[in-house]
């Protein structure tokens, strides 16, 4: 519906070689990309998960969202080896690399009461934040947020641990994390898509700042570079 909506093409991005070339693409031609296998993203081969992180980095700062769907984010590196293929495991490493917390929790934790927060209910419509609120899911492996990594959060479970959230990193993009070994599929699915709308059709927050004073030269146009990023859509 949305990308019938805005007249948006949708791919799906079967080798690494294709996702890494989306990456470097950046979000003017690939605005949103979804890892769908939860713990397990790709790699190049045996031993290079860094360089996927480093790519996705670059993507986030430069306006991207990637999202990852559920469990602990970034933890299991796969890669092709000919017709098969095979996984690493290199565990918390994964995030520690790009700073982003993961939310504690058992694994088998039960399902609790979601409601949307304050930032949710201004991203999502109304009819989105009331089912939010008669819905529940398990919320572990969540997204925390902290002073070194604050967190957009859009849904809370009732023990106030953040459900669904997103990182920034240092650029205009987000890293989203949908928490849960076993989310709720069909709100985590109607939050993704809601947020993803919302990116499409907002000019991004400004950056906090770094504490750190620059002198900028620059040539102004009259197209805004949100303007320029989403003319290729």
């Amino acid at each position: 519906m949305l990308a019938k909506q805005y007249g948006l093409a949708v791919k799906t991005l079967a080798s690494y070689d294709e996702i890494a070339a989306a990456l470097a693409a950046g979000p003017a031609q690939f605005f949103a990309i979804i890892n769908p296998y939860g713990e397990i993203f790709p790699e190049a081969g045996a031993g290079r998960w860094i360089e996927t992180l480093d790519a996705v980095r670059a993507y986030v700062n430069n306006g991207g969202s990637w999202w990852e769907t559920a469990a602990y984010s970034f933890f299991r590196p796969a890669y092709r080896d000919g017709e098969a293929w095979k996984t690493e495991h290199c565990g918390p490493a994964g995030t520690d690399h790009l700073r982003v917390p993961v939310g504690g929790g058992e694994v088998d934790e039960p399902a609790e009461p979601l409601h949307a927060t304050e930032t949710g209910k201004a991203w999502l419509d109304d009819g989105l934040a009331a089912k939010i609120a008669q819905s529940a899911s398990s919320v572990n492996r969540g997204t925390p947020s902290t002073t070194d990594a604050p967190a957009t959060v859009l849904i809370a479970g009732a023990s106030q641990k953040n459900f669904i959230g997103g990182y920034r990193l240092n650029g205009w993009g987000y890293i989203w994390r949908i928490g849960g070994f076993n989310p709720n599929p069909e709100i985590a699915t109607s939050v993704a898509v809601a947020a993803t709308l919302h990116q499409y059709t907002t000019p991004p927050a400004p950056l906090p700042s770094a504490g750190t004073r620059y002198l900028y030269h620059a040539t102004l146009t009259p197209a805004s570079f949100w303007q320029r990023l989403f003319a290729g859509h």
